[in-house]
């Protein structure tokens, strides 16, 4: 329910096939296209992901937003390498 709230679309809530539908779509995309790269030692940051999934799939990353694309990027490449990619990029802002 809290993405209907933010999005303030009540077809985006956490149960609706939309976004089951859309969460499937940008889950294969990472599985796909952006997994491979990962297993063969490509190095990404958090909006280098963010900027492929996006330029892609824009109308899908709009639907369900930047946070929960980045829910689904975990799931797919690891609670590791989000965390490292955040302390990466905050190494590199400073």
């Amino acid at each position: 329910m809290a993405i209907a709230q933010v999005t303030d679309n009540p077809a985006m809530a956490e149960g609706s096939s939309i976004h089951h539908d859309v969460s499937q779509c940008i889950h294969a995309y990472i599985h796909t296209y952006i997994l491979p790269l990962h297993r063969s030692g490509k190095v990404f940051t958090e909006k280098s992901i963010l900027c492929r999934i996006k330029t892609r799939l824009n109308q899908d990353f709009d639907m369900i937003g930047e946070d929960a694309v980045l829910i689904i990027v975990q799931k797919v490449l690891g609670h590791g390498l989000l965390d490292s990619l955040i302390m990466c990029n905050k190494r590199i802002s400073r």
